[in-house]
């Protein structure tokens, strides 16, 4: 029994050892495929020293054993290329008589189209030479008219397109007048109390004012009376900024009175030159306070009610 025993360890080691002679010999094949500059004609000694620090390689314990797996290898290149020859060989050989056929056929239609031309007569030959060059200068005439329409498409999409660009360079033109013409306004025109004819009087004297010569009178007054408003919008803010601040200001309370406290202020000085004008915002300022304070008590009694 004990003796058995130790055959078929024996067999199964080996077997193991066959198999794993053999996966090493497959990993050690797909290596020398990856070196794409092996070929048929390569040597052993010449390839080696690219090989030796890959583990495929260390994983073939022999020297003699990578020798014959590298062998073994040239001899499928070989083979390969053995039978591509013989492929293209084939391939050869099936063209060549396929252009020999080809030649033997045109040669008999030829000889068909000669014998046909030759039965005709020569006012039938003249005819048919007519009815051919006819049918030529049709063809070059219906060129020569698709090549003029094509010119023509050409030169509308170019117009368009210089068009679109000069169109875009105006634009430009105008947006940078626009900014220029603003600038000035901000400059010069700090007061909402100056007159359109007082401003323009105004910016004509700086040397800028040629840069907004694209502009026209009608488009500049709109962006100067755009300005005014703004200007107008920010200093009634701040007027009323300013009066909010004012504690025993009340509903009851008189021009007058507040006056003498806000004279001083930076903000009521701002807003207008002209006292009347203050006077008219204070007077709005207490009706909006007015109404506000009404819409809050109807609130209120609507809430308790």
């Amino acid at each position: 029994l004990f003796n058995e025993y130790m055959v078929e360890l024996r067999k199964q080691e080996k077997e193991e050892k066959a198999l794993r002679r053999e996966q090493a010999r497959k990993q050690f094949i797909e290596l020398l495929k990856e070196h794409t500059e092996i070929d048929r004609h390569t040597r052993w000694p010449e390839i080696k020293k690219k090989l030796d620090h890959d583990s495929r390689y260390k994983a073939v314990d022999s020297s003699t054993l990578r020798e014959d797996f590298f062998i073994d290898y040239i001899r499928i290149l070989k083979d390969e290329r053995k039978k591509e020859k013989e492929r293209e060989h084939k391939e050869k050989d099936k063209h060549s008589h396929k252009r020999d056929k080809r030649d033997k056929e045109e040669k008999e239609s030829s000889a068909k189209v000669d014998s046909k031309h030759d039965d005709k007569s020569p006012e039938k030959q003249k005819e048919e030479a007519k009815d051919s060059k006819d049918s030529k200068d049709s063809k070059e005439a219906r060129i020569e008219a698709s090549l003029k329409e094509r010119e023509k498409e050409v030169q509308r999409t170019l117009a368009v397109h210089l068009k679109h660009r000069e169109n875009e360079r105006e634009q430009h033109k105008h947006d940078e007048a626009v900014v220029h013409f603003n600038a000035l306004l901000a400059d010069l025109v700090r007061s909402n109390d100056m007159s359109w004819k007082e401003a323009k009087r105004q910016l004509r004297k700086d040397s800028r004012y040629e840069l907004v010569d694209s502009l026209d009178s009608e488009e500049k007054e709109k962006l100067y009376k755009v300005h005014v408003e703004e200007l107008s919008k920010r200093k009634k803010e701040k007027f009323r900024e300013m009066l909010n601040e004012i504690s025993d200001l009340t509903l009851d309370s008189s021009w007058k009175e507040i006056r003498k406290s806000i004279k001083e202020d930076v903000r009521y000085v701002r807003f207008s030159s002209s006292d009347r004008k203050c006077e008219k915002e204070f007077r709005e300022y207490l009706k909006d306070r007015m109404i506000t304070a009404k819409n809050e008590f109807k609130n209120l009694l609507m809430v308790n009610y």
